[in-house]
């Protein structure tokens, strides 16, 4: 993730040089629903709205409840986490569960594919409108549990980037 704010930061350069601004990008930020992982894509997204980037914060609506970005450019979008049979009411990050129930949580969490998928393509078809957020997303942030987010990226031809790794689609 630090390597697309290099480049950021090699964009801001030649846009001093040439003095042509490069448009905003819309980047979506989606953890895994874990403080540790949570905490650092907040920090991600905070940066990235300093540079004037425009960013949707994924995650459930507890998740998405604690933290006040300050930042107008942050939206968090909660996705609600489908019940789970054994996985307890209210669960929504790893300090919710016994550590031998984390798999019913990636149970949950898996079930979230078809709201994002939704929430992609509303977003995909929203062209570039008058606010970053009516801008197609050009980005998409994710960690490691999310195995099911590259096809529906691909769909829709938006790139991604997996927890340090790039991946173009």
């Amino acid at each position: 993730l630090h390597g697309c704010l290099r480049r950021d930061a090699m964009a801001e350069a030649s846009t001093e040089a040439t003095g042509a601004a490069p448009p905003p990008l819309h980047v979506v930020v989606f953890p895994w629903l874990a403080f540790g992982h949570f905490t650092p894509f907040l920090e991600l997204s905070e940066q990235l709205a300093r540079r004037g980037h425009a960013v949707t914060f994924v995650s459930t609506p507890r998740n998405v409840a604690r933290p006040r970005p300050v930042n107008p450019r942050i939206r968090l979008l909660p996705l609600p986490l489908p019940s789970v049979d054994g996985l307890p009411d209210g669960a929504e990050s790893t300090p919710d569960v016994p550590p031998e129930k984390v798999d019913l949580l990636k149970v949950a969490f898996d079930a979230l594919a078809a709201p994002f998928a939704r929430f992609l393509h509303e977003a995909c078809a929203g062209g570039d409108g008058a606010t970053e957020f009516g801008k197609r997303p050009d980005w998409i942030f994710v960690d490691f549990a999310h195995y099911w987010l590259p096809p529906i990226a691909e769909q829709h031809k938006v790139h991604r980037r997996t927890r340090g790794r790039q991946q173009r689609t």
